[in-house]
């Protein structure tokens, strides 16, 4: 296999692939009453030679779970054919039905693209990659028309590549007619040219499901942010995540800036959950406190209905005096504006060590808040973890009566997550939940 292209390896016995699951059972089916390899049948090696031109690579599967003997023999030609490489696709009757994902050096892509025809390649997954960062991608016509073609490409991520204009950028990425899932990773995009997507034909059959963006300092402003006026995104996109490796806080900031016309515009209704992980960045100091106020601020307040916000800390005692100003961060944003459809608000505190329950329950209990934060929210739950210290407690500021708990999925708006500090498993947390109050 050439530098430049690749795939996904995995466990032998299971096969998956972006949207497709493959598994091969020990044991055959009940349901199958054909034994290929019952005595007087073709042998082992005339099957092998049978089963490696099958093109239909559902009905390749579905001879290995016929019995042992034919399973054995698909495992092995799956395994040869999720390592095959993209310039030796040819060689693969099912064109690349099992790759998890086929990779490809920017700089090979015309050339690829002119190889096969595109309408035969069954790839589920195409990562578009450069090895020297910023390496420029701009498809004519022609490459974008075989692009086009890839109707089975349902996952497209690019990764280090520099787009003179938004106009390129976006024509790439809405060449692709099936595409549901986009990830752009330390992508660039020069600023110049930004139109909307709106009146555009060629955006007009955009329906992405999920945008992931990682490592890029767009920031609010920038023309990229345009990929979402695109008019039937209003029928399809449901989750947009941005992650930030930046240990800088500017570079942090500007990363996990999302303009608020990304929240609120017509072409999101149907948006589900905006999540900003920030993993990198120091629990010490304000860094956590003002990427919050700076997300909250610049978001679409009355298009969310719940904010979750993780807050993870590695040092031993946690920092759970830093973890407070969170809370304060939350009411200066939160009653500063108008918030008509949030409903619920979660505050975790993840640690590798044991915090003071008590203390957890001064530090939470002795928070000042706004009027307008109390007349609006109330603290209803605190729950610690794990079960040694497992309990929840509830407050009823004022009675039960006023407290307005969702009992049910909340259908307006979308979910806000903002996760801070590492993922790795934290066995102590604790997480405050706060609900609206019931209007008068």
């Amino acid at each position: 296999m050439d530098e430049g292209e690749g795939y996904d390896s995995g466990n032998s016995g299971e096969y998956k692939s972006c949207n497709r699951e493959y598994e091969l059972e020990d044991e055959p089916s009940k349901d199958v009453r054909v034994r290929p390899l019952s005595p007087g049948s073709l042998p082992g090696e005339l099957w092998d030679s049978i089963l490696k031109i099958v093109d239909d690579g559902r009905a390749l599967l579905a001879a290995g779970c016929t019995c042992k003997a034919l399973r054995d023999i698909v495992k092995e030609i799956i395994e040869k054919r999720r390592r095959i490489g993209l310039f030796d696709l040819a060689s693969d009757p099912t064109r690349g039905y099992f790759l998890r994902g086929a990779k490809i050096e920017v700089v090979r892509l015309p050339s690829w693209l002119s190889t096969y025809d595109m309408k035969s390649l069954r790839l589920p997954r195409l990562v578009i990659m450069s090895s020297l960062s910023g390496r420029s991608l701009a498809l004519a016509l022609p490459m974008r028309c075989a692009l086009s073609a890839l109707t089975s490409v349902t996952s497209l991520t690019l990764t280090d590549i520099h787009f003179s204009s938004f106009p390129n950028f976006a024509r790439l990425v809405c060449a692709l007619p099936n595409l549901a899932t986009l990830s752009l990773r330390a992508v660039t995009v020069n600023d110049r040219g930004s139109p909307t997507l709106k009146g555009a034909y060629f955006a007009r059959d955009l329906h992405l499901k999920e945008l992931e963006i990682e490592d890029c300092a767009f920031g609010e402003s920038h023309p990229i942010w345009n990929l979402l006026t695109a008019p039937s995104l209003s029928d399809s996109l449901k989750h947009i995540d941005v992650h930030s490796h930046a240990i800088d806080s500017q570079r942090a900031l500007q990363e996990l800036s999302v303009p608020p016309a990304a929240s609120y515009s017509e072409n999101l209704v149907q948006l589900t959950t905006l999540g900003l992980y920030g993993w990198p960045l120091f629990c010490d100091g304000d860094i956590r406190s003002t990427v919050c106020r700076n997300v909250l601020s610049r978001s679409s307040a009355g298009c969310i209905s719940a904010i979750e916000i993780k807050y993870r800390c590695r040092h031993s005692p946690p920092h759970l005096n830093d973890w407070g100003s969170l809370f304060s961060a939350l009411d200066d944003t939160v009653a500063a504006r108008e918030f008509s459809s949030l409903r619920t608000i979660s505050v975790s505190f993840e640690a590798n060590h044991p915090s003071d329950v008590d203390y957890v329950r001064t530090l939470v209990g002795s928070q000042s808040h706004s009027s307008k934060w109390t007349a609006t929210f109330t603290m209803s739950t605190m729950v610690f973890k794990p079960r040694s210290v497992d309990e929840t407690h509830t407050v009823s500021e004022g009675g039960p009566d006023k407290i307005e708990v969702a009992t049910g999925k909340c259908t307006e708006g979308f979910i806000l997550c903002i996760e801070l500090g590492f993922v790795h498993n934290k066995p102590h947390k604790v997480t405050v939940g706060y609900v609206r109050r019931q209007s008068p």
